[in-house]
C-alpha cells in the first residue's frame, strides 16, 4: 500500500502524517452458533501484519492480533442484550506528552462490553 495516513499526538492536538509506504498482509475469521431459541455466540478472530519499512516494524496504531467472543440474546417484544469480550494486542503508539516519549509499545487490553434494552414507555401505557 502507498500512502497511508497515520495520526499523531504533538501535544493535545492531533496531527496526521503519511508513510510512503506499507506492506499488509492479514485475514480475519468468525463464527456463530445457535445456542437455543434466542441466544446466539460468535467469535472472531483478526491478524494483520501492516510494516512501515522505514521502522521495520508494525505501523503504529494497528495491533497484529485482535479476538472479540460475544453473546446475544433476542427476546421478545424487540428487547435484546449483548455481552462482549473484545481483546487487543500490544501496538507501538505515537505520542508526545513533553517527556520526550514516542514509538511506546502499548499493552494488550481488553474490553467488556455489555448492551441492555431499554424500552420506551408510552404516557399512554401509564396510568
Amino acid at each position: 500500500m502507498e500512502n497511508m495516513i497515520q495520526g499523531a499526538n504533538y501535544g493535545s492536538k492531533p496531527v496526521p502524517y503519511n508513510l510512503p509506504e506499507v506492506t499488509m498482509k492479514g485475514f480475519e475469521a468468525g463464527v456463530s452458533k445457535s445456542l437455543g431459541d434466542r441466544v446466539k455466540a460468535s467469535f472472531q478472530f483478526t491478524y494483520t501484519q501492516d510494516v512501515n519499512p522505514e521502522l521495520g516494524r508494525q505501523v503504529n496504531e494497528v495491533p497484529e492480533r485482535k479476538y472479540s467472543v460475544g453473546l446475544n440474546y433476542a427476546g421478545g417484544h424487540g428487547l435484546n442484550a449483548n455481552l462482549s469480550l473484545n481483546y487487543i494486542d500490544s501496538r507501538f503508539i505515537q505520542f508526545s506528552d513533553g517527556t520526550g516519549s514516542s514509538g511506546e509499545l502499548d499493552p494488550p487490553s481488553c474490553i467488556i462490553t455489555l448492551l441492555l434494552p431499554c424500552r420506551r414507555i408510552l404516557p399512554s401505557t401509564l396510568k
